[in-house]
């Protein structure tokens, strides 16, 4: 992608979350959908990692999303990031449904499911045979706050795709996710861990453009979390179980330190 595309996309992306941000307050008291609430957030990071691995070869991304949630639990959201190859852009889509659950005795438990689109803009010709990324996800997950300490939240999830990045077929996605404060320091512990699991090493080694023997493969971070001026920061260590030998991009898969810095709207 050229920099002048990467700079156009990147302006489209805070561009549209700050007008919606500005529109929220401006047309408060001029249009309101009853039992509707709007949320946003913008965000800058050194690295967009999904799962592990790298989508903008190590480089920064600014990503933006917006959010409409109804009070029967029901929600839909836009989220969107720059990326690095063939594409200028990944645009997700989100319908879902959430609702509490009395699964634990004195905790807050909420299951969530859904379905995710994603779509990658400017990756070419859209017709069936195609090496147009796009693909649809489902998913489930359990959270549990107050799960082990006052104020944690611990996550557990399942993705599934009958045909991952348009090209490999089905595609399991495992994880578990954990925040907690660190007592009163202001800041917070950040842990996640997920387990990829593919139909067979080709086909995982066609979604990643990789080399490896494996089905699967192991994401985790660690790290933690502080506000500065208003603005929520992460500062975490995100690595993949892949050998940086099996990837083409080797910097893709190489664990890395990653800084992201966003606002809430």
């Amino acid at each position: 992608m050229t920099g002048s595309k990467q700079a156009k996309v990147l302006g489209y992306i805070v561009a549209s979350c700050l007008l919606v941000g500005i529109s929220q307050v401006q047309a408060a008291d001029v249009l309101t959908i009853p039992g509707v609430t709007t949320t946003g957030n913008v965000t800058l990071t050194s690295d967009y990692r999904f799962r592990g691995v790298s989508q903008t070869s190590n480089n920064p991304a600014i990503q933006g999303a917006i959010n409409f949630n109804h009070e029967s639990g029901t929600y839909a959201s836009l989220w969107a990031s720059n990326v690095s190859g063939n594409s200028t852009a990944e645009i997700d889509g989100v319908l879902g449904y959430a609702t509490k659950l009395n699964l634990i005795p004195n905790r807050d438990t909420t299951l969530d499911v859904g379905y995710i689109r994603y779509i990658y803009a400017g990756s070419g010709d859209t017709a069936a045979g195609s090496n147009q990324p796009d693909y649809n996800e489902l998913f489930g997950r359990v959270s549990i706050a107050d799960s082990m300490i006052e104020k944690d939240n611990l996550m557990l999830g399942v993705n599934y795709s009958n045909d991952y990045f348009n090209k490999s077929d089905n595609f399991w996605y495992l994880s578990a996710n954990y925040t907690a404060p660190i007592k009163d320091t202001g800041f917070g512990l950040v842990a996640g861990i997920g387990y990829n699991l593919f139909k067979n090493s080709r086909m995982m080694n066609r979604a990643l453009n990789a080399t490896s023997s494996d089905d699967n493969y192991i994401d985790y971070k660690l790290g933690t979390s502080f506000g500065v001026q208003g603005l929520t920061s992460e500062l975490a260590w995100v690595e993949t179980s892949i050998k940086d030998s099996e990837c083409v991009d080797k910097k893709a898969c190489d664990g890395a330190l990653q800084l992201s810095i966003s606002k809430t709207f």
